[in-house]
């Protein structure tokens, strides 16, 4: 509240509370008047808060010693002071429901791509069990004389998928982001670039515009390509290393998977065909870019690698792939570099790269020696 009215009562009047005596004295309430005070003035009195204030009043009144009434409140907001670390604390936030909104994806195409029934799928995501339906849905039951739509088998990539996206960037009319970059590649309608207009549109519809995104970070990370900030859009710029040439093996862009109609037999035989059984997690193989496995300094030193990279990639506020993917991560560890020279001829490192994290690098390699 922001008004109080406030009655001394005789037991008040005789309570030796020191708080108590204190407020009386400076609050000037006679036994049996019924007096109005303003809250901030009694805080003041008593060199405390609005909330505290309160408090006391409460504890008062519940002795007997006043009569407490409160008039005309308001809300009180406190202002905190943002946490050191509210960079961080929101790139983890932001991870986290990427990772969340990525497990919906793949839920939701889980289900469109399952071979069995629609009602049994639905129910084990509910948790239950249930019978296939058998003439309900369009897996048990498909519309007799529905038109099958056979694909057309993906156009050949180039061989060298990493130079026509440079050199599709080096054409564009304008700066452009990597999705605008993927969708000229891929040729898609919704470009925001003519075909007439930029070099090699639609040289990459044998990909997914996914796919090539993700050949995109790839160059980003080999140094061929960078991403710069400009009112607050990321672009992408072709580097000095990228202008000279990129190699064949730069980029792992797969084509399309041609797909084949089935007949509603075959879908049913496949239903009931033995199904091979997922490998465990510990049997998966480890990413090893050596011929051998690491040894435990050197798992030691990528993770230490790792540590450095989230904290770059949370200041800088980028995903810590684009500082450094843990390919290259992998290569620095066997290599060893103990200088730049060196470093350079790892795989993944460009001369940006040096001059943006070499001497980082090359710190955190001698410490571990």
């Amino acid at each position: 509240p922001t008004m109080t009215v406030l009655t001394l009562t005789p037991a008040g009047q005789k309570a030796i509370d020191p708080d108590f005596m204190r407020f009386l004295q400076q609050a000037y309430l006679p036994v049996g008047e019924t007096g109005r005070r303003e809250v901030m003035a009694l805080c003041q009195i008593m060199g405390t808060t609005p909330p505290e204030m309160e408090r006391l009043l409460l504890h008062w009144a519940e002795q007997g010693w006043i009569i407490f009434r409160g008039e005309r409140r308001i809300a009180v907001i406190e202002r905190l002071q943002a946490p050191s670390n509210v960079a961080g604390l929101i790139n983890s936030m932001l991870e986290r429901q990427d990772e969340a909104q990525q497990k919906q994806i793949s839920q939701v195409v889980a289900y469109v791509s399952d071979t069995r029934c629609r009602h049994q799928t639905l129910s084990a995501h509910l948790g239950e069990t249930i019978e296939e339906c058998g003439d309900s849905c369009d897996y048990c039951a498909p519309p007799e004389g529905r038109p099958q739509k056979e694909s057309a088998d993906a156009p050949d990539l180039p061989d060298n998928p990493g130079q026509v996206i440079v050199e599709c960037l080096l054409s564009f009319p304008f700066s452009a982001g990597k999705p605008s970059l993927a969708r000229a590649l891929v040729g898609s309608a919704a470009s925001n670039v003519q075909a007439n207009r930029v070099r090699h549109f639609g040289a990459l519809a044998g990909a997914t515009a996914s796919a090539v995104e993700r050949a995109i970070d790839e160059l980003v990370e080999g140094g061929y390509i960078a991403f710069y900030e400009r009112d607050g859009y990321r672009l992408l710029e072709v580097t000095e290393e990228g202008a000279e040439g990129v190699p064949e093996n730069a980029v792992s862009l797969k084509s399309k998977k041609p797909k084949r109609s089935t007949s509603r037999s075959e879908r049913r035989a496949d239903r009931w065909a033995p199904r091979q059984e997922a490998p465990r997690k510990d049997d998966a193989p480890r990413p090893s870019y050596d011929e051998r496995d690491p040894t435990p300094d050197e798992s030691d030193l990528f993770e230490r690698l790792r540590a450095w990279r989230k904290v770059v990639a949370n200041r800088l506020g980028l995903p810590p792939y684009v500082i450094f993917h843990d390919k290259t991560l992998w290569s620095i560890v066997f290599a060893r570099p103990t200088d730049e020279e060196a470093l350079l001829a790892v795989k993944g490192v460009g001369q940006s790269r040096i001059e943006q994290y070499g001497p980082d690098l090359l710190k955190l390699i001698n410490e571990s020696e």
